[in-house]
């Protein structure tokens, strides 16, 4: 193997593959990268066995080759290069990494021991736009639980139906739906639902960031109990989890006696500022004051103090007083951008529910804390 690539490139590359490495002592293959030449331009692949990352970059690929080695060395190495060009070359099983002032001998081993990164056979799948995707993604993940606690809620729900592609966490303790439509054309074979992992749903925001085209086609592939999303160079597969998730549209509630409309930001300060006296529990009260058009958000504890903050805005409904845990609001109204949020309770025993003020794509539940 012989290439010459650039280094900026070369970095990204490695910066993006490098968080799909494995550690598992067992193997220690999976802690490697496979670099290899294909159809002129350098592949990078990394796997930790349940998620498959592989990049391409463009360079001048003088002698074919295949090779593995150690991510943390090469990517390490690579950001301490302070040239634009970089040369690969392959000599007698070490993989000699130069510029023009400097050079590094990085010991290799075949590549036949490095794991096979499955092919995935389309049953469906679903084209579209990165930034769709990535902020679709974004404002649902914080809501989905722990792998250990409950497999089959330790992803991202997703479904097709009536021409809108939904993404759903919950936790038991809260639940987030976004959707966004399709249209019919970028739809091809039979999607089903899938449970896409938590872990892989965080690494494709991650690497929809990177995308610099926030227009350009992200294609969402379904096989046997495995998922491929394809990206601009990139292709990043991973096992989709195993279960049923809950029925949970039963849950939502359709009628509410308090709804205020409220400015974000001002109400993630005052739950922040509240979250500061909240007691065991990470309680806070919501107080909503239909008659003074404000929402009254505070917290008292015995060992530090009280804070009480009022938030102006369209209060409608009758007065009433909700306890909420802080972290999970702030989870939510930290993950949206918009200027105002709808806030919409029942009572105090039962599920609230926040949207994007101006916008239908968007629902987050919330459970009340029982007293």
């Amino acid at each position: 193997m012989k290439a010459v690539i650039t280094r900026d490139n070369f970095k990204k590359v490695l910066g993006l593959v490098s968080h799909v490495v494995g550690t598992a002592a067992s193997l220690p293959i999976l802690s490697n990268i496979l670099l290899q030449t294909e159809k002129g331009r350098i592949k990078i692949s990394a796997t930790n066995l349940e998620m498959g990352l592989t990049c391409w970059l463009g360079g001048r690929v003088e002698e074919e080759g295949t090779v593995t080695l150690p991510a943390r060395t090469i990517n390490e190495y690579v950001s301490t290069i302070l040239e634009e060009q970089v040369i690969l070359n392959l000599k007698q099983g070490n993989l000699i990494v130069s510029t023009d002032t400097s050079s590094a001998s990085i010991k290799t081993l075949p590549s036949e021991e490095f794991p096979l990164i499955p092919k995935l056979t389309s049953a469906g799948k679903i084209s579209l736009g990165a930034e769709e995707l990535r902020s679709a993604l974004q404002e649902v993940i914080f809501a989905a639980a722990a792998p250990e606690a409950q497999p089959e809620l330790s992803g991202v729900y997703t479904y097709l139906d009536k021409n809108n592609l939904y993404f759903v966490s919950t936790d038991r303790y809260r639940l987030t739906e976004r959707t966004v439509p399709v249209e019919q054309e970028k739809v091809e074979g039979d999607f089903k639902p899938i449970i896409i992992p938590l872990k892989t749903a965080q690494e494709v925001v991650r690497l929809l960031a990177s995308v610099a085209d926030s227009s350009a086609l992200i294609t969402i592939n379904q096989g046997e109990n495995q998922v491929l999303f394809n990206l601009p160079d990139i292709e990043l597969v991973s096992r989709l989890v195993d279960g049923a998730f809950p029925d949970y549209k039963e849950i939502i509630p359709a009628e509410f006696a308090s709804t205020a409309v409220l400015p974000r930001f001002e109400l993630m300060q005052a739950i922040k500022s509240a979250g500061l006296f909240a007691s065991t529990g990470r309680s806070i009260k919501l107080n909503f004051k239909p008659s003074d058009g404000q929402v009254e958000v505070s917290a008292a504890s015995g060992d530090i103090g009280e804070s009480v903050a009022k938030i102006s805005g369209e209060v409608t409904g009758q007065a009433q007083e909700s306890v909420f845990n802080y972290k999970y609001l702030l989870d939510y109204l930290g993950n949206i951008l918009d200027e105002k949020v709808v806030f919409k309770a029942i009572n105090d025993n039962s599920p609230a529910i926040l949207t994007p003020s101006g916008r239908q794509n968007n629902l987050y539940l919330v459970m009340p804390v029982k007293n």
